[in-house]
């Protein structure tokens, strides 16, 4: 028997995730949004910790719509701190 642990994809939910609903949350961050207040207040909009997963997949390049995503969501916040 061996002590290798294996971890499997058990699936879940797919991902709300499209490229059109990236580009809004990031362009409402570049006028000056907080993700709190978009996540909170915006009609269709995904909880905020699934917005901020996203970035981390993308970050690892889960796929190359996320890592688009994240390297926009980032630019967005610079952005968004110099309004």
């Amino acid at each position: 028997m061996s002590d290798e642990i294996t971890i499997k994809d058990v699936g879940g939910r797919p991902s709300l995730f499209t490229p059109e609903l990236g580009e809004l949350i990031c362009a409402l961050i570049s006028e000056g949004k907080s993700l709190n207040s978009i996540c909170g207040t915006v009609n269709g909009m995904p909880y905020i910790g699934t917005v901020l997963r996203w970035v981390l997949d993308g970050e690892v390049e889960k796929t190359e719509d996320l890592k688009s995503f994240a390297i926009s969501y980032k630019r967005a916040m610079e952005i968004r701190t110099e309004i």
